[in-house]
């Protein structure tokens, strides 16, 4: 059997949008396609997709440091965890 990670964990348009040498939108498989979606996720503002308004982790400008560190940590975890 031969492993195919995009079967596994997935395959969509790559962020930040790209543009292969072909002239073809390039996509992520696999790994890629999982840290690009996080990625996603994290730098959305909830409310900022209008027909998606629950979108979004609300990490734009998040500074990690002590008490906001752990707020941001809890934050993610309840937003990963809860729609898992």
């Amino acid at each position: 059997m031969t492993y195919d990670p995009g079967k596994i964990l997935g395959r969509g348009i790559s962020f930040p949008p790209r543009v292969g040498a072909d002239g073809r939108i390039e996509w992520s498989v696999g790994e890629a396609n999982v840290r690009e979606s996080i990625r996603i996720i994290l730098l959305t503002e909830q409310r900022e997709r209008v027909r998606l308004a629950e979108f979004g982790g609300g990490f734009v400008f998040v500074a990690l440091a002590g008490e906001r560190h752990a707020a941001a940590e809890v934050k993610a975890r309840e937003k990963f965890v809860s729609s898992g």
